[in-house]
């Protein structure tokens, strides 16, 4: 009989690679089950003021791209905030990033 094992040699950095890869995996799905009511929050419009944030326009350049007022931007970025409970930049972005928005 033959055996259906398969033995590979695979080189102990490349271990370490996967083992820092699994781990990130597993914190972002931690970060996604214990932000999604959060996101879930959001209304349609400060979605699409978390992407534009994610892309790196400023508040100008957002009420341009959506046609509302610099004041009404402002007012979207602190309703994203509060609602995220995000208080730097880094935060915002890693929701971007996470949930998809960039």
């Amino acid at each position: 009989t033959t055996s259906d094992n398969l033995c590979t040699i695979v080189p102990l950095q490349d271990w370490k690679h996967l083992k820092n890869r699994l781990v990130s995996l597993i914190k972002e799905e931690e970060f996604i089950n214990e932000n999604t009511d959060k996101y879930n929050q959001l209304t349609k419009r400060e979605k699409q003021v978390l992407t534009l944030i994610g892309k790196g326009l400023n508040s100008k350049e957002i009420s341009n791209r959506l046609f509302i007022s610099k004041h009404t931007v402002e007012q979207h970025r602190k309703n994203v905030r509060r609602k995220l409970d995000a208080s730097t930049s880094a935060e915002l972005l890693k929701f971007c990033r996470i949930f998809g928005a960039l």
